[in-house]
Formats: C-alpha cells, sequence, structure tokens
C-alpha cells in the first residue's frame, strides 16, 4: 500500500457451506490452503497490524499473514544494529 494511504483489510473464508459463528472449529484443508495463499499476496505489503479473533481458525490465517511479514521486521532489526 502506498505510504501515504491507510487501508483496512479483511480476509474471509467460507468454503464450508455451514455457518460456524463463534464456535471454535479448525480450518478445512482448503480452507488452510487459502489462508497460506493469502498470506503470500499480503506478503507484497507492509503491514502493521494484523488483528485476529481468538478462534482457531482466525489464529491460523493470522498466523499465515504474519510469518510472511517476518522479513519486514528482520530488515528493521538489522538496520538497528548500524546505531
Amino acid at each position: 500500500l502506498l505510504s501515504s494511504s491507510a487501508a483496512v483489510l479483511y480476509i474471509l473464508g467460507g468454503d464450508r457451506p455451514v455457518y460456524y459463528g463463534a464456535q471454535d472449529v479448525s480450518l478445512s484443508p482448503l480452507g488452510e490452503k487459502e489462508a497460506t495463499a493469502a498470506g503470500q499476496y499480503l506478503k507484497q505489503f507492509h503491514l502493521d497490524l494484523i488483528v485476529a479473533s481468538p478462534l482457531k481458525r482466525a489464529v491460523f490465517g493470522a498466523k499465515e499473514v504474519l510469518k510472511l511479514q517476518q522479513h519486514y521486521n528482520n530488515n528493521n532489526d538489522d538496520d538497528d544494529d548500524d546505531n
């Protein structure tokens, strides 16, 4: 995203024909693949904040996005070593 802009991105999945709401069910194998694909897509953006509900499926998706954001944190850590 552009440095002078702000955006809120929502990542939603829904490969199951049932509405689970607050039930804490895991993602299906397809849902896991979609969460990983979302992380791959979002890797191109430097995200300042990732927020998820405490439900297993939301935490899984957030972790997939977060682990591909680590390169931004690692680059910042390297800069700190020079100071």
